[in-house]
């Protein structure tokens, strides 16, 4: 990967949390919050997000397994 490519959508209430701080320095990566408002409006917003990847690059990000 590339920096600035895309590993994976998701959701997360934990923020910064959501992963160990070895995580991030061991694997280069951070998180960038997309998108505020509630569970289901996150829920189709990732789905969008998805699809637009799918569609620009011919498979789901790498960290996401298929759609969700």
């Amino acid at each position: 990967m590339k920096e600035g490519d895309v590993w994976k959508y998701g959701e997360t209430i934990q923020g910064e949390k959501r992963y160990g701080k070895s995580s991030y320095e061991k694997n280069s990566f951070k998180m960038q919050p997309l998108f505020y408002g509630t569970k289901t409006e996150i829920l189709v917003q990732e789905k969008i997000m998805l699809y637009w990847y799918y569609f620009e690059h011919g498979q789901v990000p790498p960290g996401n397994k298929r759609f969700q």
